[in-house]
């Protein structure tokens, strides 16, 4: 669907913003506003041709979270203690070696799809929230 709406609006491709860094890509995904009601007629025209083969994405997500939960635990478990060690490091004087942001973002995931975590063991789950926040590194 994506490849057939930028070839039908492909003599309408404009410049990237500004804001957008040419290193993050995109640079074919932007067309002038003046053709939006173009693009969605097409957007609407795919939808009832491929309306059996479309992903409800949501839906995916959230059963791929739920799949993985038994193995997500130990890993954030596991990150929890390395965002940890390296807290002490870093209050010592070493740099940062360790990135708290992906664990953030899952444990976002999670909270967003309302799946619970460490069901069993909630102050596990304290631990990691609180640990995951120690620093953006």
């Amino acid at each position: 669907m994506e490849g057939a709406l930028k070839s039908a609006l492909a003599e309408f491709r404009i410049a990237a913003p500004l804001w957008i860094p040419r290193e993050a890509g995109g640079h074919t995904e932007w067309f002038s506003a003046v053709h939006f009601a173009n693009a969605i007629a097409q957007l609407h025209s795919a939808l009832k041709e491929y309306s059996g083969q479309l992903l409800d994405l949501s839906a995916f997500i959230r059963g791929e979270l739920e799949r993985s939960l038994l193995s997500f635990e130990p890993w954030a478990c596991d990150q929890a203690q390395r965002i940890f060690d390296d807290a002490v490091s870093i209050s010592l004087g070493y740099e940062p070696t360790v990135a708290s942001h992906s664990l953030r973002d899952w444990l976002d995931a999670y909270r967003f799809f309302d799946l619970p975590l460490f069901r069993d063991d909630p102050e596990a789950l304290e631990h990691v929230i609180k640990t995951s926040r120690l620093h953006a590194a």
